[in-house]
Order: C-alpha cells, then sequence, then structure tokens
C-alpha cells in the first residue's frame, strides 16, 4: 500500500487516529524491516554486499511540516539501517539509508504540488538553497553510488540528499 494522500502524513499529533499512525509505520517502518529481513536472508546465500533503504530527510531531523507517524516511521528506517549494518558488516554486507527530501516526479510530489494548492510548490522550493527539489534520477544516482566499490567503506550512513538545506 502506498502513502497516496497527505491528509495522514501532515496530521498534527493530537489529532492523530491509531488507524493512520498505524498504516504509516506499516507502509514505512515495517515495510522497510521485512524487505530487509528477506534480503538479508537470501543475501547470506548468495555473497551479496549491500542494501540502500529509503529514508527521508525527516529522518534526520524534527520538523513542525510533517506528521509525527511520518518521521517516526523514517527515524525508525535510520535505526534499522545502522543497526542492520553493525550485525551483518562481519559478513561482508553494507546496509546504507538515502535521505531525499522532497523527490519528483513521484506519488507523494505529485500529491504535495497538488494544484488546489499552488502556492504550496513555490513555497516548499524556496526552503532549499537551490530554489528547487530532487530530481529522481539525482536520488537514484546516491543510490547507484552507495551500490559501487566508490562507496565501498560506507556502511551504516544515512546519506542526506538535500539540495543545502540541511547546511543552512
Amino acid at each position: 500500500m502506498l502513502l497516496t494522500t497527505l491528509e495522514d502524513v501532515f496530521t498534527p499529533a493530537a489529532d492523530f487516529t491509531e488507524a493512520s499512525w498505524g498504516r504509516i509505520i506499516d507502509v514505512n517502518f515495517k515495510g522497510v524491516w521485512l524487505c530487509m529481513k528477506y534480503e538479508i536472508q537470501q543475501m547470506l546465500k548468495q555473497n551479496s554486499e549491500y542494501i540502500v533503504n529509503m529514508s527521508s530527510d525527516a529522518s534526520l531531523y524534527g520538523n513542525r511540516y510533517v506528521g509525527l507517524a511520518y518521521i517516526a516511521s523514517k527515524h525508525g528506517v535510520v535505526g534499522l539501517t545502522r543497526s542492520a549494518a553493525i550485525e551483518y558488516a562481519h559478513e561482508g554486507i553494507r546496509v546504507n539509508a538515502v535521505c531525499p527530501g522532497i523527490v519528483e516526479p513521484t506519488v507523494m510530489s505529485e500529491a504535495i504540488f497538488d494544484e488546489r494548492h499552488p502556492e504550496r510548490e513555490k513555497q516548499i522550493k524556496e526552503l532549499y538553497p537551490m530554489g528547487r527539489v530532487c530530481e529522481l534520477d539525482e536520488a537514484s544516482q546516491a543510490v547507484a553510488w552507495l551500490c559501487s566499490d566508490d562507496a565501498s567503506f560506507i556502511n551504516g550512513h544515512a546519506l542526506p540528499i538535500k539540495c543545502g538545506l540541511l547546511a543552512q
């Protein structure tokens, strides 16, 4: 199940329902854990080397723009990544995460940059020093690099892909 609406993502903590909390945690956190669980089992049989989890810039700091469940789920992904990196380093498996902000074009960016809220896209893009959000090929290039020999000593890292936002 994909998170295709933003109602739950941007709901304040006091207004969140247990069902919404559970859905976001299941998709963003439990889903990553289940993928890793079975990836690692197979990787141990095949002597594979790397996993790159998709997290979010919301995993690196708290903010008032994205709801509590989304932030908690993405912080959890970074914790899973770091713990698995330590557990399986001796097996030669590297586990890292990429932490982009908004990436376009994606289902989530289409929902965020909704025609009904034209001012939202401008406001969000103004947050980034480069005046734009991450493009899909930029995020995929970061994943490819983490899977390459050039990143052979990178393990347990949460790589921000933020166009300088975190440098402010």
